[in-house]
C-alpha cells in the first residue's frame, strides 16, 4: 500500500530537495533564471513545509508558480500540489 503525498514533496525527494535550506538554494538558481528579482523570494521555512503537508488553501503566489514550474518542467503548479499515490516518473 503507498501512501498519498503532494507531488511536489515527491519530487523534490527525488531530487534530495526536501530540505528547507536544499530547497532555498534551487530556489534561487532557478529564480535567476526566470526573471532576477525573484531571487531570495523563496517560501518561509514554515510555507515550505505546509506546501509539502498538503495544508496549501489555493495556489501559491504568482511569483512562486512561475519558479515551481521552471524548476518542474512539464508540471503545471496545479499538478504539483495534487494529492498523490505510488511512484513518479519524471516528465
Amino acid at each position: 500500500m503507498h501512501v498519498k503525498t503532494i507531488v511536489l514533496k515527491a519530487l523534490l525527494q527525488q531530487r534530495h530537495l526536501h530540505t528547507h535550506s536544499a530547497f532555498r538554494r534551487e530556489y534561487d538558481r532557478v529564480a535567476a533564471q526566470v526573471d532576477r528579482s525573484l531571487k531570495a523570494g523563496w517560501p518561509s521555512k514554515a510555507q515550505f513545509y505546509r506546501w509539502l503537508s498538503g495544508e496549501l488553501v489555493g495556489l501559491p503566489h504568482v511569483d512562486h508558480c512561475r519558479v515551481l514550474e521552471a524548476m518542474f518542467p512539464g508540471w503545471t503548479v496545479a499538478q504539483l500540489f495534487e494529492l498523490h499515490e505510488g511512484p513518479l516518473d519524471f516528465v
